[in-house]
């Protein structure tokens, strides 16, 4: 929670853009006065635990526990409040109005991309729903998972909508094993015991509501501009933390991110995002912050908050492997000569200073022996896209990376003699090689082809706007934020 006193607001000289309309910083006063302007308490209302077995036959046990008073019938929130330090940048709302409009528009001619976003809408509004009556986050997390894979699913979609309206529980267990074992057979997270027991945890009937409400909430075209106004400045907040801390020189640990989000509060915002120190009255980061930002460029600054190596590196990937008519001469080269590598790369748009991703010579040129079996690691590739491809135009939308690395599984077992089934045979096929969970020939071909073929960067990673939020759990935090829509926004 933060609650700021204009009255010790002090200007900060910066060049953002456009979308800027003033940055303000709160800092104490050099005379010992006790007082910042900017207050900030920090609460926590309980913990989500789960426990691993050295028994790698039983499943990981999940705990809730939710603070109380000391005679544990009274819910109590815990932590502290402090006077500190930190920014406050306020938004051009009237620049975030146009932009979230011109998407709108945008979306229309774009259903696929439209479709993830509103799969992204599910996913944090099952979640939120779930959370909210006590049910342990990675479950949550979990549920969300099944519910967004269902919904993406022409023959499934009908069956879920049949089974939150009538709230059948027997229904949702067996549509939620159909899901897994179809779309997500491949998700390390996914047994079939879990999902189960995820099945049994979601037939809540006080859940039925919300569950329907979330089906349905993309639908409606004001809470799905309130949702892309949230996924912008969710983003946003997690790269301006990101600048606080590179500029001030800081510990991201003692560093505080915090917006009003229409998500968290019934459609409404204040377009003011605030990045303060943990700590009270801070330890000199936003003081260095203050003295740096106005040293760099704009050009510098939009670089900063809105690039992703990895999704640029997953670009470079995706330019390389759809251009299949030059994929002979390519896997000609040789990956030890420089100067082939040089040109191979001003071919794809590479700049002379960047070398070619180590994941993209991988494809091109290295090769799996398993036993007897020789797999050109490119035919594996090759059939992964292949299989991307047929899942977009399936679903709708882009597949996440397990629901892409499980459909490729599939097809090895469909196809034998194709590259992913070669090598899936290979696999099953290796002497004296257990069998079992992650060591079986499945899970092993999985794991190649979630290093080959899976993105980097879908719309978001670790990279750029994928971090650990002040206001959410992280999974709800990776659900509303979106790469493509800041990379939009400060380009717009």
């Amino acid at each position: 929670m933060i609650k700021p006193d204009s009255a010790f607001a002090r200007p900060v000289q910066a060049d953002f853009g456009g979308w800027l309309a003033q940055l303000d910083s709160f800092v104490g006063q050099s005379l010992g006065g006790r007082l910042t302007g900017l207050a900030m308490a920090r609460l926590f209302w309980g913990a989500d635990a789960e426990l691993k077995m050295q028994d790698r036959t039983l499943e990981p046990a999940v705990f809730s526990q939710r603070f109380s008073d000391t005679t544990g019938t009274t819910p109590m929130l815990h932590g502290y409040h402090v006077q500190t330090e930190g920014v406050q940048f306020r938004l051009d709302t009237s620049r975030v109005d146009a932009f979230i409009a011109a998407e709108i528009e945008h979306l229309t001619e774009n259903p696929e991309t439209r479709r993830w976003h509103a799969g992204q809408m599910l996913r944090y509004m099952v979640e939120d729903a779930a959370q909210a009556i006590g049910i342990n986050g990675f479950e949550a997390r979990r549920g969300a998972d099944l519910f967004v894979s269902a919904a993406a699913d022409p023959a499934l979609r009908p069956r879920l909508l049949e089974a939150i309206r009538f709230w059948d529980g027997g229904g949702l267990a067996r549509l939620l094993e159909e899901v897994r074992a179809s779309r997500l057979s491949q998700h390390p997270l996914m047994t079939q015991t879990r999902v189960a027991r995820v099945a049994a945890t979601l037939a809540d009937r006080r859940l039925q509501p919300a569950f329907q409400d979330a089906v349905r909430a993309a639908e409606s075209p004001t809470r799905f501009s309130a949702w892309l106004r949230t996924c912008l400045l969710n983003g946003l907040t997690a790269r301006l933390k990101d600048l606080f801390v590179h500029l001030g020189r800081g510990d991201d640990r003692q560093v505080i991110g915090h917006v009003r989000l229409p998500a968290q509060f019934d459609g409404t915002t204040d377009d003011v995002i605030t990045v303060c120190e943990a700590g009270a009255y801070g330890d000199g980061t936003t003081r260095a912050f203050v003295e740096r930002i106005g040293q760099v460029s704009t050009e510098w600054m939009n670089d900063f908050v809105g690039l992703c190596p990895n999704a640029e590196e997953d670009a470079l990937l995706r330019t390389a492997l759809g251009r299949r008519e030059r994929h002979v001469e390519w896997r000609r080269i040789d990956p030890n000569d420089p100067a082939a590598l040089a040109t191979w790369a001003l071919e794809l748009g590479q700049t002379p200073d960047r070398p070619l991703p180590a994941s993209l010579l991988r494809i091109f040129f290295d090769t799996e022996r398993i036993g007897g079996e020789r797999i050109e690691l490119y035919d594996l590739a090759i059939a992964a896209a292949q299989a991307e491809a047929r899942l977009r135009q399936e679903m709708g939308r882009q597949p996440s990376a397990w629901e892409h690395v499980s459909a490729v599984i599939a097809a090895a077992e469909a196809e034998p003699r194709s590259a992913p089934g070669r090598l899936l045979a290979a696999y099953g096929a290796l002497e004296d090689a257990s069998q079992e969970g992650s060591l079986s020939a499945e899970s092993r071909l999985a794991d190649q082809v979630y290093r080959l073929g899976a993105h980097l960067c879908v719309d978001g990673c670790q990279a750029c706007v994928h971090h650990s939020s002040d206001l959410m759990s992280e999974t709800m935090a990776e659900a509303s934020t979106s790469r493509r829509l800041l990379q939009r926004f400060l380009a717009s």
